[in-house]
């Protein structure tokens, strides 16, 4: 058995001891440190709140073992802690151990900032998912964040006392710690990309939608992911909050008052509100058939009773747009062929198993398909609306039905990644 090579590093908080991973595919060691604090713990009286600054520590840190991943419902079963706001950093050699025989020459390289996919619901940034070997073997300082999901990282009030968006605060705060702390790790924190797929491709534009994130990151690879996608975006925030408190056992007293509504759901066993979270869906949240409930929202006239609460989403993504309020860093925007097919894949299992009903009705109501915010432009039974469904069956369904088409697309890509939540 092999005993690793520990290798140590002086970040803001103290020191942490990782250690020097071989790489077995290429053959290109490299220094990982895993389960690093980079917010305190969003637990108790925090839960619901933008994220702390994390407390120092003495001695060293053991860096050794990825820190848990947030509260969500994984495989159908419940997995997770809400403690979950530690990040990992993979480097190609920390210039403490600069006197190693494999030293690697250039630093400070540049970092590369994953957010992970899962419909700001589910997922984490563990490296056996998404393994920073290829990178790091190129001279890429990785970094990998868990952050809060589901209710715990998006439950807005719309209102002073919740302003929401706490998994996005969440990864603002890793990336303002990274900022400080990534030239310990032998990166250039002035040559900083977010990449990320699905929901952290949305995210990444979400941030450059934000002034609290300017100047924070340089560059962005969106990957099969938007913000205008109505998928990542929650319109009718507070109303699934006061579901979600009902379906808990709240009395009407609590509703009338935010703060007592907030301590009522503070009380909530963490498991109790991942459960709820998915239970509260109806027919009108279910676009494009996702079941997650809370996602990203506008905070837009919100001023936060949390000092240390950040306006990290001034107004709804369209809109920013529209008015170019726009970081201007570059952005690589890439999406998959049959990327339609991520609509919902259980829809396609259902139609398999002898269920035509299920893509019949999604059929007939295509115009769900159109994202909410769009939809007063196309009025029902309107030429204009008729016009659009056409050429999205042109796009996407061979001129015909959902049904005949996916029929076919759907064995064709089956056994290929065909687009994430």
């Amino acid at each position: 058995m092999l005993i690793p090579q520990l290798v140590e590093v002086t970040v803001e908080q103290g020191i942490l001891r990782g250690e020097r991973v071989p790489a077995p595919d290429n053959g290109v060691p490299y220094d990982a440190f895993r389960g690093i604090p980079y917010a305190q713990k969003p637990v108790g009286p925090l839960r619901f709140k933008a994220p702390r600054p994390p407390e120092p520590w003495e001695g060293v840190r053991l860096a050794l073992e990825e820190g848990p991943v947030a509260s969500q419902l994984s495989g159908g079963a419940l997995a997770g802690s809400e403690d979950c706001l530690y990040l990992n950093v993979f480097t190609p050699q920390v210039p403490s151990s600069k006197t190693s025989h494999d030293h690697r020459v250039g630093a400070p390289w540049p970092i590369m900032f994953w957010l992970h996919p899962g419909g700001f619901s589910t997922g984490s940034g563990s490296p056996k998912v998404n393994g920073p070997e290829l990178l790091v073997a190129k001279n890429v300082v990785v970094v990998t964040i868990n952050y809060r999901l589901g209710a715990f990282g998006f439950l807005s009030l719309e209102s002073p006392a919740a302003t929401g968006n706490y998994g996005l605060k969440d990864m603002l705060a890793a990336l303002r710690w990274v900022n400080k702390n990534g030239g310990a790790f032998g990166g250039n924190v002035d040559q900083i990309t977010l990449f990320g797929s699905s929901s952290g491709a949305a995210a990444i534009q979400y941030f450059q939608l934000s002034p609290a994130a300017k100047g924070l990151f340089h560059r962005g690879i969106s990957v099969s992911g938007s913000c205008l996608n109505p998928a990542n975006v929650t319109l009718n925030p507070r109303e699934r909050v006061l579901r979600l408190a009902r379906l808990l056992g709240a009395n009407e007293e609590v509703f009338r008052d935010d703060q007592e509504l907030l301590r009522f759901l503070r009380d909530q066993p963490a498991e109790a509100i991942v459960e709820a979270s998915v239970a509260i869906a109806i027919p009108e949240d279910l676009t494009f058939g996702t079941k997650f409930m809370f996602q990203p929202t506008s905070e837009k006239g919100l001023k936060p009773d949390d000092p240390e609460d950040d306006i990290i989403v001034p107004g709804w993504p369209r809109e920013l747009m529209k008015q170019g309020r726009v970081s201007r860093v570059p952005l690589i925007i890439g999406v998959m062929e049959e990327e339609m097919l991520f609509v919902d894949l259980s829809t396609w299992t259902e139609y398999l198993k002898g269920s035509p009903e299920v893509l019949a009705k999604f059929d007939e109501h295509l115009e769900q398909i159109i994202p909410p915010d769009l939809r007063p432009a196309y009025p029902d039974g309107s030429k204009k609306l008729k016009d659009a469904l056409q050429r999205i069956r042109n796009f996407y369904f061979n001129g015909g039905s959902v049904c005949e088409a996916t029929k076919y697309d759907y064995y064709k890509v089956r056994s290929s990644h065909v687009g994430t939540l």
